[in-house]
């Protein structure tokens, strides 16, 4: 089942018993999905080429340092407390609903 799905499902079967779930819930789950759906179907990046030789050193183009993150426009730059990533905030509400429902 395709990850949005599967916590659209989720969510239903939480919201069909005792728990209410809420739009910022709901909200939180489909960033989630969005974003291991983009991570899995991320193309590799390319390998960098040594100046002149047309060689590949085997290190990705960017290296990560000195890069400001990517952050698509959907999510939040940070959670409202502690300054966290965004989808470290969605999780940790999402699994706390799924704790609360067993």
């Amino acid at each position: 089942m395709p990850p949005a799905r599967a916590l659209d499902d989720l969510l239903d079967q939480i919201a069909a018993g005792e728990l209410d779930v809420s739009p910022e819930q709901r909200a939180a789950a489909a960033r989630i999905a969005e974003a291991y759906t983009d991570a899995t179907y991320a193309p590799p990046l390319p390998a960098a080429t040594t100046a002149g030789s047309g060689t590949t050193t085997g290190r990705p183009l960017h290296s990560g340092r000195n890069e400001a993150p990517i952050t698509p426009s959907t999510q939040r730059s940070s959670s409202p407390a502690t300054g966290t990533h965004p989808l470290r905030y969605d999780a940790d509400q999402i699994v706390e609903l799924i704790r609360t429902a067993r």
